[in-house]
């Protein structure tokens, strides 16, 4: 099978995986107590009127039906409007993805700043103190919950030193970066700490190998070694562990996003949760599993251009 054929019979997969995906998400917004009408007009309302906008938000149908009309919207690129905003779903979500891809980003470009060189000096330092005090760091970032990080590096970096903003979003680009730099700091610190941990480890099993020790025989620098042979078969479970865990850099997006009071989707999911606001949900769980889904695809892509193999077999 050439790499064409794969990327292709890969991203037909994609698919039928997303419809399961809402699917379930549907079904579980329905299942969770809860009244968006209520939560709309109030607790004083009359069953009247609650019934009269249930029966105008399409919520006194059968599951299967409102389904149905979600995905047939969805085929046309229409996410339906929010309940709580009473504005399109697909301009409220595009109004702040841009923040909560802005975070992701930069917490993905720290880590790759601050995981490679630190891995590569723990595997050279193997058994030494300074690879055990870089072991035992990383286990101790990677424990600590995000909100408690959020908060300390907020009173430290933000109220104490004044050195960064609090929270909330700049007007410009200098000064939306500035902003972010203390959430995308704590975000990427986490996955910086677990990157390490694997990367070092796959260092040391690779410099193992017997081509390894043949390129020492030749007289190759440390230098050459590390980066040129061994780092490219190291990298593959790396490149693994850092296309599962974008879920968990998404979800922690919700925590952080919160805590430094950004307009992302992820605080905006949380408030979507709050008051029932399905329409919202679904629209935000779509983008949340198709970022998902079309990073693991671009997971094996890199796979296929780093090792034939994956795709050969």
């Amino acid at each position: 099978m050439s790499l064409e054929k794969y990327a292709l019979k890969r991203f037909v997969e994609i698919i039928p995986v997303l419809l399961i995906v809402l699917f379930i998400v549907f079904l579980m917004l329905h299942l969770i107590p809860g009244d968006p009408a209520k939560n709309i007009l109030g607790i004083m309302a009359t069953p009247e009127r609650l019934e009269q906008l249930r029966d105008t938000l399409g919520l006194n149908e059968p599951i299967y039906k409102q389904f149905y009309r979600f995905i047939g919207r969805l085929m046309i690129g229409d996410l339906g409007r929010s309940i709580r905003y009473m504005a399109p779903v697909t301009m409220l979500i595009f109004a702040r993805l841009k923040v909560t891809l802005a975070l992701v980003f930069l917490a993905g470009i720290l880590c790759v700043i601050f995981s490679l060189p630190i891995s590569l000096y723990a595997a050279k330092k193997h058994g030494k103190f300074s690879d055990y005090s870089i072991g035992i760091s990383s286990l101790f970032v990677f424990s600590m919950p995000e909100f408690w990080t959020g908060l300390l590096f907020l009173n430290i970096f933000a109220l104490k030193l004044g050195w960064l903003p609090t929270g909330g979003w700049g007007t410009g680009l200098l000064d939306n970066l500035y902003h972010l730099i203390l959430p995308s700091l704590i975000l990427g610190l986490f996955l910086t700490a677990l990157v390490t941990r694997t990367l070092r480890s796959d260092m040391l099993e690779v410099l193992q190998k017997e081509y390894i020790r043949l390129a020492r025989t030749y007289g190759f620098s440390d230098i050459k070694i590390y980066t040129k042979y061994a780092l490219k078969n190291a990298l593959l479970p790396t490149i693994t562990v850092i296309g599962l865990n974008l879920g968990w850099l998404l979800g922690s997006s919700v925590v952080i996003e919160t805590v430094f009071s950004l307009p992302g989707i992820g605080a905006m999911l949380l408030d979507a949760v709050i008051v029932r606001d399905y329409p919202l949900i679904q629209g935000i769980s779509l983008i949340f599993a198709l970022a998902i889904m079309l990073n693991n695809y671009v997971v094996d892509i890199i796979y296929g251009f780093i090792d034939p193999r994956v795709y050969r077999t």
